[in-house]
């Protein structure tokens, strides 16, 4: 059975991604996350949730708080690791 995520991924415009890649090093996939779904993990990120966060302000080549959130993924994130790695 496919899920939503492994739907959404499937549609994705992956020569577009790959080209996004290859020019800046990174791709925003859209639309993975409703905004509550994403307004529920910004929650957890905040209330201590998350297993370790990594100051990246000063680090190339961007900036940024990337969290970790262990290997117990809150269930979204864990359904979207099962469809980007079946």
């Amino acid at each position: 059975m496919m899920t939503r995520f492994a739907r959404h991924i499937d549609a994705l415009d992956w020569p577009e991604i790959s080209g996004q890649l290859d020019m800046e090093g990174h791709a925003v996939l859209t639309g993975l996350f409703t905004a509550d779904v994403a307004g529920d993990l910004m929650r957890r990120a905040e209330d201590g949730s998350v297993s370790q966060r990594t100051d990246l302000f000063s680090a190339e080549p961007g900036g940024g708080d990337p969290l970790f959130f262990g290997p117990a993924l809150p269930e979204p994130l864990e359904d979207l690791r099962q469809a980007l790695y079946p």
